[in-house]
């Protein structure tokens, strides 16, 4: 499921699919943030503010996948590791809609 996490991830980066917030505003302060992504739910974890990892992925069908604190394995660092310019674009796209819902 991984995969498909980091092929979503992918789709945000080039500007296939948008994340919307989900979580009230407030959320953000806490850390802890929730988007939805197509047909996806997103957990992101922010840092004073700025996007830092992808903390849990939810399908469409209910399976959820935790990354945790940016293992190897987590699908943005992967991301980042295969395209800098389209991680970059990932990111700026969650932290966008950040600001959108505020």
């Amino acid at each position: 499921m991984g995969d498909e996490v980091l092929h979503l991830l992918r789709c945000v980066g080039k500007g296939d699919v948008f994340p919307v917030l989900i979580d009230l505003p407030s959320a953000i302060e806490i850390g802890l943030v929730s988007f939805g992504v197509a047909d996806w739910t997103v957990r992101i974890f922010f840092d004073v503010g700025a996007f830092d990892y992808v903390d849990r992925a939810i399908s469409p069908n209910g399976q959820a996948i935790e990354f945790g604190e940016r293992p190897e394995n987590s699908p943005d660092n992967a991301l980042q590791l295969e395209s800098s310019s389209l991680y970059a674009a990932m990111v700026n796209a969650f932290e966008s809609a950040t600001q959108q819902q505020l």
